[in-house]
């Protein structure tokens, strides 16, 4: 996924001489981020190499249905 990624960027970088194209780098009017769970079961059933390794340690730790567990009671 990093490999695709970075090929994106390059190609926009080629193509318009600037990384991002049509905006400032830092104010990025309209744009949201959206964060969330993977379902690993999912991913490991349909995908091959769908997990990356930080997804199943950050799984393992406890954190589920986004809330991370707490272990102060």
């Amino acid at each position: 996924m990093i490999d695709c990624a970075r090929d994106i960027c390059e190609y926009i970088l080629r193509t318009h001489g600037r990384f991002p194209a049509h905006t400032d780098a830092i104010h990025v009017p309209g744009v949201w981020l959206q964060v969330h769970h993977v379902e690993n079961e999912y991913y490991e059933k349909f995908f091959t190499n769908g997990l990356t390794d930080a997804h199943r340690v950050h799984a393992e730790h406890g954190v589920t249905e986004g809330r991370r567990a707490r272990s102060d009671g």
